[in-house]
């Protein structure tokens, strides 16, 4: 297994949000509360949100997990090819409050449906999803994807050196 970092990440602050759902061990509360902590304690310069891997959840978790960001802090999201749904709900969220958006396109549409249930069917026990609503967002709404507002793309004299190009860009 390969860990990738960046040759300057000092003064960083990571938040790595795979997946839009609370914790089951760590209520919301808790976690935006040792979050907030976190970032009054640890004097940086970016703060870095990385959904490049969220496939997607509930859009509304974000916003209980995230504290507010001091405003000196540099407000970076990465986003990636596999970043779906409500991970890219929420770049499109925090690209509308002014976060720099760094990586590749998003791999979801920016108005799309979402908020998905599912079903079992009565006789045969097949199970289904269906979506609940349709999100229109704001932000490249035209677009089908989610586009970076500074490109960063993998390449193999990064891999080979173990380096991060998201994380180097951002």
């Amino acid at each position: 297994m390969y860990r990738f970092g960046c040759r300057d990440c000092s003064r960083t602050l990571y938040f790595k949000y795979n997946v839009c759902a609370e914790m089951p061990i760590i209520p919301a509360t808790r976690f935006r509360a040792d979050f907030a902590a976190a970032l009054t304690n640890n004097p940086g310069e970016r703060f870095i949100v990385d959904v490049r891997n969220n496939v997607g959840g509930n859009s509304a978790v974000l916003a209980r997990l995230l504290p507010a960001v001091p405003s000196h802090l540099r407000r970076i999201m990465i986003t990636g090819r596999q970043t779906f749904s409500s991970g890219m709900f929420a770049a499109a969220d925090l690209s509308r409050a002014g976060w720099t958006l760094v990586g590749e396109p998003t791999g979801g549409k920016p108005s799309a449906f979402g908020e998905v249930l599912t079903f079992t069917l009565p006789y045969s026990g097949l199970r289904g999803q269906y979506s609940t609503r349709r999100f229109t967002g704001a932000v490249q709404a035209q677009n089908d994807a989610l586009l970076p507002d500074i490109p960063a793309p993998w390449t193999w004299p990064a891999f080979s050196q173990e380096l991060d190009p998201f994380l180097e860009a951002a």
